[in-house]
C-alpha cells in the first residue's frame, strides 16, 4: 500500500479547505504541512504562486535562525526564498 501523503491531492484543488487543515494541525505539524504543500504546489503542479504562498507562511512561522538550515530536500524555490530571507534579516541587524 501507497503511504498517505501528508498533503492529500484533494486538498491541492481546495485552497480553503487545505488552509484549515493546516490551521487544525498541531504546532509541531504544521510548519511541514506548509512546506509539504507549497512542495506539490511546485513539483507537481507547476504552480509557483502556490508555492509562494506556502512557503512565505512556513518562514514566516519560523525563527530566523531556522532561514540558514538548508536541506537536502528543499526545492529550488525554498532554498532561494530562504537565502533571501537571511540576507533581510543581515540588513536588518546591520541598520541598527
Amino acid at each position: 500500500p501507497a503511504a498517505k501523503e501528508l498533503v492529500p491531492t484533494e486538498l491541492l484543488e481546495d485552497p480553503e479547505k487545505l488552509n484549515r487543515y493546516i490551521a487544525m494541525a498541531s504546532a509541531e505539524q504544521r510548519p511541514r504541512l506548509m512546506q509539504r504543500a507549497g512542495d506539490r504546489y511546485l513539483s507537481d503542479r507547476g504552480d509557483v504562486n502556490g508555492a509562494l504562498y506556502y512557503y512565505r507562511l512556513l518562514l514566516d512561522s519560523l525563527p530566523a535562525e531556522q532561514y540558514a538550515e538548508m536541506d537536502l530536500n528543499d526545492t529550488w524555490l525554498l532554498i532561494s526564498m530562504k537565502q533571501a530571507r537571511q540576507q533581510e534579516t543581515k540588513n536588518e541587524n546591520s541598520a541598527i
